[in-house]
Order: structure tokens, then sequence, then C-alpha cells
């Protein structure tokens, strides 16, 4: 065996040990398809209007980033309404920035934004932002 092939091999070995896992759905109904042990990686908010859904896990850190857009403004209102599961902005952030390195290029960039533009809950571990104007969910479970 030469060496390239020693080293596509080693490339390809480490590439399928990754512990990051990424899940994206195009709309609800193909996300909704998809078995419990992969929603798990998803808050329980996301409903019928949503596309566009994501995540990155990385199990080894047990972080996972993702997002969503929507456009039912409605069903968001009354749940980031809630008083009783909202939280500041810099608690997201907080949590955002305990794993600075798995962070997706996709997602918010909590330094630069606006926290004004945002409302924030926090739902079981789930960390939990929107952005009203956009119609974006960002969200973030860690330990």
């Amino acid at each position: 065996m030469n060496k390239f092939n020693i080293l596509l091999i080693l490339i390809v070995f480490i590439g399928a040990c990754s512990d990051s896992y990424k899940q994206h759905y195009e709309d609800f109904e193909s996300f909704n398809k998809t078995n419990l042990r992969n929603k798990s990686w998803f808050p329980k908010i996301i409903d019928v209007t949503a596309y566009n859904i994501k995540s990155i896990s990385n199990f080894e850190k047990l972080a996972d980033f993702g997002t969503f857009s929507y456009s039912n403004a409605k069903y968001y209102d009354l749940i980031f309404k809630d008083n009783k599961i909202s939280i500041n902005f810099s608690e997201f952030g907080k949590n955002v920035n305990k794993h600075p390195r798995q962070i997706p290029a996709w997602f918010i960039d909590v330094k630069k934004a606006d926290a004004n533009n945002f409302e924030t809950i926090k739902i079981d571990r789930f960390y939990i932002t929107r952005n009203k104007q956009e119609k974006q969910v960002y969200f973030v479970l860690t330990n």
C-alpha cells in the first residue's frame, strides 16, 4: 500500500469516528418523520410551519446547536410571552459560549447580536431565542 492510500484510509477513519451529528430537514413534514431519538436534539416547540430545521450535536461535549425558521408568528408569540420560562439573552449567550469551538458557522453570533431584537426562554435543558423580525429561532442544549 502506498502512502497516499494509507493517508486516505486514515482520513476516512477519523471522519467516521467524528463525535458530531448533523441533522437538516427542509420542512416540518420531513422532520416529523424522524425517530424520537433524533428529535430529542430539538426543543418540543417546533410546529408545522417550521422549515430549514437543523442542528449539530457534539456527543463528547454534550453540546447541541440548532435553528429553524417559521411562518406562524402567533404560535411562537404565545410561547415566548410566558414569563415563567422567560430569561435574559445574556443567559443564552453564556450557554452558547460554553463550547466556542463547537458553534457552527450558521449559528447566531451572540457577541454581535442586538439583545433587544430577541426574546429568550428556557424549556427543559434548552436555551432558546428568537428574532421576531426574521422569524428565526436558535437553540442550544448544554450541560
